[in-house]
């Protein structure tokens, strides 16, 4: 399953409230773990929100909501800082 398929199969089709523009959707390095950067405006701010979702998939193949993974960011720099969160993430499976 691509990194497509699982967010759809996950939210089928379901946007973020937050962060419901899409920027992308690519899967980690080791084709077990995806993750969608979106973004959205910003509430007491006025710099965009930046969303990164992260989803799993475990041995059985039940996709998996990696809460503990996924993250926000807002400010002049969001979007580098959600970038930067990313790569770390790459690095990490």
């Amino acid at each position: 399953m691509n990194a497509k398929q699982m967010f759809r199969s996950e939210y089928h089709g379901s946007k973020n409230f937050m962060t419901p523009d899409i920027i992308e959707i690519r899967s980690l390095p080791c084709d077990r773990a995806a993750y969608e950067l979106s973004r959205g405006k910003g509430f007491l701010s006025p710099w965009p929100l930046y969303g990164v979702t992260v989803l799993g998939v475990n041995s059985r193949g039940d996709i998996l909501r990696l809460r503990n993974l996924s993250k926000s960011f807002s400010g002049r720099h969001g979007y580098q800082a959600a970038r930067a969160y990313i790569d770390s993430l790459k690095g990490r499976f």
